[in-house]
């Protein structure tokens, strides 16, 4: 969907994916007792949602609304975190990957760029990856690379296969509905 004809439906939906990725966060499963500091969110899953219904521009500006307000001290991030300190932290990675990762499953999913619903799923794989990749390459940071991967990608990838198939479900439904592909 592109609202770029009706500047008053982008901020709404502008408005509404950002509740959805603070909403997003709320619903997170803590790992730090097994020794993991990043907890497991829906977030990943708001991020393909948001970007493959709202295109890369309006998705971005989500996105980017988003950070901005946890940075500025909404507690918007996971756990009700919030700061700048969260972006420098183990979990900044995967936060800022939302913003590359929304604009390419927008662009992916663009009606104008005529992917078909096969090019929409590969679209969703490779946002899915870059998710993990910029998170696991942040966690470098504090971790050595076999323990980063360990606990910051290995727990991580049977859920990014579970979202990524809701997401491809949800997004294929929705260009069915409204017509977009066959």
């Amino acid at each position: 969907m592109q609202f770029k004809s009706n500047p008053i439906l982008s901020i709404l939906s502008i408005i509404l994916a950002w509740y959805c990725l603070v909403f997003s966060g709320d619903l997170s499963i803590d790992l730090s007792a097994y020794g993991i500091d990043i907890p497991i969110t829906m977030q990943s899953l708001a991020v393909l949602i948001i970007g493959g219904l709202l295109g890369p521009y309006v998705s971005l500006v989500a996105v980017v609304l988003y950070i901005f307000s946890g940075v500025a001290g909404f507690t918007t991030f996971a756990n009700n975190a919030y700061g700048l300190s969260v972006l420098y932290g183990k979990t900044g990675g995967f936060l800022i990957a939302f913003i590359p990762a929304a604009f390419f499953i927008g662009w992916f999913n663009n009606p104008k760029t005529e992917a078909s619903t096969w090019q929409t799923g590969m679209g969703i794989l490779v946002a899915s990856f870059i998710i993990l990749l910029l998170g696991y390459l942040r966690l470098l940071k504090f971790l050595d690379w076999e323990i980063a991967f360990m606990k910051g990608i290995l727990p991580f990838l049977p859920g990014a296969l579970v979202k990524g198939f809701i997401a491809f479900v949800t997004l294929s439904m929705v260009n069915r509905v409204l017509k977009v592909r066959a």
